[in-house]
């Protein structure tokens, strides 16, 4: 028997464990802690196995420290205010953890410790981000949607949706993170939300692998945009570039009827290439779906052309789910993908078939309410 430990954010007052059996298919969940009000992401530390991170999406954020034993239970060991309003994601690297406060702009830097509480309060750092867009009501200021790191303990990439740009913060010589010049514009209106890298380095983000080797990162990042449904990707060794490749995250229901201030695509991931699944996909979750049948689907697309950041349209997948948010994927070779509906749906997990190409359901369970994000527990 091969059980999998998946820890998931969700907009309740709790942070859940789900047991996944991958010979039976059962998904249950098996233990829950209450840590507050919406911690609605959730984070692994890169080092300790057993900690994990969370941060309070409300007014007056706070950044949680949850300790996991063995059996996936958990019990809150740290916290610490983030200086800001409704936190949409964190990340934590080999030194530091890094939250994005959605509502006011700002992001929140505080060293890691290696023994309780594991955050270092006092030598915490705050940064305000500047900007705004064409969209009345989603883009008055700037917005970070998404911290995420391009390596174990390297610079730090925010999509900022209220911005329509992607800053990038980088260390100085005494070790205080910066904004650098370099920026990444998205179109006027587009809403840059979530975005991951095409490499083995752009896995540590995702699954907390430890990586050194900086020449094996890809050259491209791929933005996925909320305001307008489309994916692009950007070549991070130009200073200030335009997309250099785009298309629309869904076809099946790119015409849907949308409210002015609908959310529509969401999460977006890459798992890096192994022995089981050697072609590059990328994966886009997508909201919303006003078709009477199938709800919101995941979009697959091939890295047909790394080196120019090219992709292509393979498909797309019906989840059944309303509101599609988060999704992981988990297991040795990342044969899992979990994903949750905020709305209906529940969670549920699928595994990749044809090389990757799609994706079959073979696990579900509604134990938890809720469910926004998801991080494998690797003890």
């Amino acid at each position: 028997m091969t059980l999998i430990h998946i820890i998931v954010g969700s907009n309740t007052d709790q942070v859940s464990t789900l047991k996944f059996d991958t010979e039976t298919g059962k998904l249950s969940k098996s233990s829950s802690v209450t840590v507050g009000n919406k911690p609605s992401w959730v984070t692994a530390h890169p080092r300790n196995k057993s900690i994990i991170f969370t941060a309070l999406k409300i007014k007056g954020a706070k950044l949680i420290v949850l300790e996991f034993d063995g059996d996936g239970k958990g019990k809150v060991v740290g916290e610490a205010p983030t200086g800001g309003d409704g936190p949409s994601s964190l990340i934590a690297g080999e030194h530091d953890v890094v939250v994005g406060n959605y509502d006011d702009g700002t992001i929140f830097t505080v060293p890691t410790l290696n023994q309780a509480p594991f955050i270092d309060s006092a030598h915490s750092q705050f940064l305000r981000l500047v900007g705004s867009g064409p969209h009345p009501t989603r883009q008055t200021s700037s917005h970070p949607h998404q911290v995420l790191l391009n390596g174990a303990d390297g610079d730090v990439f925010i999509p900022d949706l209220g911005a329509d740009k992607t800053w990038l913060l980088t260390k100085n010589e005494q070790g205080s993170y910066q904004l650098s010049e370099r920026v990444f514009s998205s179109l006027p209106g587009s809403g840059p939300r979530h975005a991951s890298f095409h490499g083995l380095l752009s896995a540590f983000s995702r699954r907390c692998i430890h990586i050194l080797t900086q020449g094996l990162l890809g050259n491209f990042i791929y933005v996925l945009h909320e305001l307008n449904d489309t994916l692009s990707s950007f070549d991070i060794r130009q200073k200030n570039p335009a997309a250099s490749h785009s298309l629309p995250s869904t076809i099946l229901f790119s015409e849907a009827v949308k409210t002015p201030d609908a959310v529509t695509a969401g999460e977006i991931l890459i798992p890096t290439p192994n022995s089981s699944f050697p072609v590059p996909y990328i994966y886009v979750s997508n909201r919303y779906d006003s078709r009477p049948d199938g709800g919101d689907t995941i979009g697959i697309f091939h890295i047909m052309d790394p080196d120019a950041g090219k992709f292509e349209y393979v498909g797309e997948v019906e989840t059944q789910f309303k509101q599609l948010r988060g999704m992981e994927f988990v297991g040795e070779d990342g044969r899992w993908l979990v994903a949750g509906g905020v709305f209906e749906g529940g969670v549920k997990i699928f595994e990749r078939i044809d090389g990757g190409k799609s994706l079959k359901l073979v696990a579900e369970t509604s134990d938890v309410d809720v469910p926004c994000s998801f991080v494998e527990l690797k003890l």
